[in-house]
């Protein structure tokens, strides 16, 4: 029994539990206008109470017409206000429901909900010193220091934000308190702006900017106006009717001065202490003694302004004086001619002379006074002024002179004709030419061979059609332009033509010479032509690049990059001196002047009785023996084949040094550098080439078989040791050619005169 009655216990108890009410939605806050309906909402789950509304902690009523339920059958709580008041109805509401049973105890209590019933202010006003001041009062601040204003609002429900604007610039409040009125559920407000306010803001505007959500359209304000305490501030103003010539011109001098309040204005001048408390100083007529610095200061209660000076010069712009000629000047065509200008001014002018040319502006002829025009053409035709020009207070003061025409007349002149033309068989041709002539032309014609044809006519010949034409000069006075068109134009029509222009003063003529070719069988592709610009450009590129080549190749040359090296002939001169005449002291570089000359009596030809080994006189310096002088026509030193006794005396002259004696040419030799002894025929350069190249010595050398050079006997620095020495001889008795002692010319016949070379150890040089 008692486990049947536990069972049923917590049937009922689950039962219970999964019944219980409870909150689906609870009130939330409200703010409401008055005499606007409202509602709180409630809804509750389960529903199986009562439901109560409570404002404050107090229960309430339900009254139709005022509070109202919408209905309990589905859980629906919610409470509908009707005409809201501010007295009744603005609080803190709380929805409540009665429990389902008293074994339960699922009653609820919903969280407070504020209702605010919207009220703006009553009243909005600006306090300055703790005075409230009347709306579009003044209030008076001063410049540069620290002010406070305080915006006030009474009596809102809820507060409301306070804000400023000055001008056009809002500002937030500093601060802002909000402190509840006596009445209930009303506050006082209290918007607080700290500014330094300055001189700009005298006169404006100061308004408090009041936001409330009652206000159904805009914001609420008020406003008030700022005088602004400054000190002076003063500004210049120079006024003069005329130009400030002395004895003539008036000007005035007002110092303008703003404050507040209201400054007082005094005038001193520099190096006189003596006050003037005037406004404005006015000089009618102005004088030199008015002329100097003028200083002008305010004074008020808030302090002194700062000084402004100014000056004043007795000065005057420039008057032409005078113009020569007046009127107008006609000069013949290569004539000349003067236009003098004279003006005055303070500081003195400067000068310029105008052409004024029609469509085209104006040009600068001169800058100077006269304008001098050498040889007069056409272009130097027409209005002409002068400018006098100086500077005022930093001004530029220009005057202009009367116009001054200058006429050109005379014989006609062709300004401008291309000398040469090209055009192709079958086309169009169009020769112009410019001209200016006054008076106008009598005549102007296009000539060839029998031809003269005028402007305005037309001829046809050989199936060309021949248009002379004339036409005024879109931009020139008194200028023409002519031109001949040629249709059609053939191969016959390449030759010279003349255009002859003639007016009562003269003739003028031009030709111009044109160039027909055939069209070519084939069309080459149309192509753009190529602008003058562009030719300009391909000409100065060649040009560039000729001078860098020029530049590189100088360069080479100097550094001796080329295969060729010019000497300095004094230097050379200098060393082909100091190998003759001088001691050789070093045993490491010695120079030697070799000497050969062919006569014209041995033909080059003749190589019957050619050793192919040449006959040398050899001057060699610093001999052992001192035994060889220099050599001379009377006592040479030859090489020969010649057999000559090496025992001779040297005493009364140098004996030949021969081949034939191996003994004395070896001890000669042995005695010097090898490096520094060679043959001339090692190093010989033909007269007829540059064979004197390191190049063209090795093609001589490597030349095998080519005449008596390959034949001959090159001693190299190999062949001077004592060893090869005495062999030198026998091979040059058994040349392959005919006995010298047979064949040979006398030996009075064979002259050679010394070419002096310098021999070292590098290569020769030619002195």
């Amino acid at each position: 029994m008692m486990f049947s009655n536990l069972v049923i216990s917590s049937l009922l108890f689950v039962q219970g539990i999964q019944c219980a009410q409870r909150f689906l939605v609870e009130p939330r806050d409200v703010e409401v206008t008055p005499g606007h309906n409202t509602s709180l909402t409630c809804r509750v789950e389960n529903l199986q109470g009562n439901c109560i509304w409570q404002k404050d902690g107090k229960p309430v009523g339900i009254f139709a017409g005022k509070y109202e339920l919408r209905g309990e059958a589905n859980g629906d709580c919610s409470l509908t206000i009707v005409s809201v008041d501010l007295k009744y109805d603005d609080g803190n509401w709380e929805c409540q429901v009665t429990s389902s049973s008293f074994q339960t105890g699922d009653s609820l209590v919903s969280r407070k909900a504020r209702l605010t019933v919207r009220v703006p202010p009553e009243t909005i006003s600006i306090q300055y010193g703790g005075a409230t001041v009347q709306q579009d009062g003044v209030v008076t601040l001063e410049e540069d220091k620290m002010e406070t204003l305080v915006c006030v609002t009474r009596f809102s429900n809820p507060a409301p934000v306070i804000s400023w604007r000055l001008g056009v610039e809002s500002y937030p409040s500093d601060s802002q308190e909000n402190i509840t009125e006596q009445v209930p559920n009303k506050y006082r407000s209290e918007g607080t702006i700290s500014k330094e306010f300055m001189k700009k803001h005298q006169g404006q505007r100061l308004e408090c900017i009041v936001s409330h959500p009652a206000y159904l359209e805009g914001d609420g304000n008020t406003h008030v106006n700022l005088d602004i305490l400054y000190k002076p501030s003063v500004e210049i103003i120079q006024v003069s009717n005329s130009v400030l010539e002395a004895g003539q011109g008036s000007v005035s001098l007002t110092c303008s001065a703003t404050g507040n309040p209201k400054p007082k204005v005094k005038w001193t001048r520099e190096g006189d202490s003596t006050p003037m408390y005037v406004e404005t100083l006015e000089f009618n007529p102005v004088t030199k003694e008015n002329s100097g610095e003028y200083i002008c200061s305010a004074q008020n209660s808030i302090g002194i302004s700062n000084e402004e000076k100014t000056n004043v010069r007795v000065l005057f712009p420039p008057e032409i004086v005078s113009v020569e000629p007046q009127d107008n000047v006609e000069v013949l065509i290569g004539g000349n001619t003067t236009l003098r200008c004279n003006a005055d001014g303070n500081p003195p002018p400067k000068y310029r002379w105008l052409q004024l040319k029609p469509n085209q502006g104006v040009e600068k002829r001169a800058m100077m006074s006269d304008l001098y025009i050498k040889n007069i053409t056409y272009g130097d035709e027409g209005e002409y002024v002068c400018e006098a020009v100086n500077v005022i207070g930093g001004e530029q003061r220009i005057v202009r002179s009367q116009i001054v025409k200058v006429e050109v007349k005379g014989m006609p002149r062709v300004t401008r004709i291309l000398e040469e033309a090209m055009a192709v068989s079958g086309r169009d041709v169009r020769l112009e030419a410019e001209f200016c002539s006054d008076p106008e032309p009598l005549t102007n014609t296009w000539d060839w061979e029998d031809v003269s044809l005028p402007a305005g006519t037309e001829i046809q010949r050989s199936g060309t059609t021949y248009t002379a034409e004339l036409s005024q000069h879109p931009e020139k006075k008194d200028c023409y332009v002519s031109r001949l068109i040629l249709k059609g134009v053939g191969l016959a029509d390449s030759r010279r033509y003349t255009f002859n222009v003639e007016n009562p003063h003269g003739i003028d003529l031009a030709p111009i010479s044109l160039a027909v070719r055939e069209m070519p069988a084939f069309r080459l592709p149309e192509l753009d032509p190529v602008s003058m610009a562009s030719v300009i450009g391909v000409v100065i590129a060649l040009l560039v690049m000729f001078v860098l080549t020029a530049i590189v190749l100088l360069i080479a040359y100097k550094k001796q990059k080329l295969c060729f090296k010019v000497s300095d002939p004094e230097s050379s001169e200098k060393t082909s001196k100091d190998s003759i005449y001088s001691t050789y002291n070093s045993s490491d570089v010695k120079e030697y002047t070799l000497t050969k000359e062919k006569q014209s009596i041995i033909p080059p030809s003749t190589k019957d009785w050619d050793l192919g080994v040449p006959i040398y006189q050899v001057y060699v310096p610093n001999h052992p023996n001192n035994t060889v002088g220099l050599p001379t026509p009377t006592n040479p030193i030859n090489f020969s084949t010649n057999s000559l006794s090496s025992n001779e005396g040297m005493n009364g002259g140098a004996p030949p040094l021969s081949l034939q004696h191996p003994a004395t040419f070896s001890s000669l030799i042995y005695q010097q550098p090898r490096s520094n002894i060679q043959l001339y025929n090692q190093l010989q350069v033909p007269y007829s080439s540059n064979r004197g190249s390191m190049k063209r010595r090795q093609h001589n050398n490597n030349n095998n078989g080519n005449g008596h050079q390959e034949n001959s006997t090159n001693l190299k620095n190999s062949d001077l040791s004592p060893s090869s020495l005495p062999n030198l001889a026998p091979s040059m008795t058994n040349l392959s050619h005919p006995s010298p002692t047979q064949d040979l010319p006398p030996a009075s016949m064979l002259h050679y005169t010394p070419q002096l070379l310098t021999i070292n150890n590098n290569k020769p040089t030619k002195v």
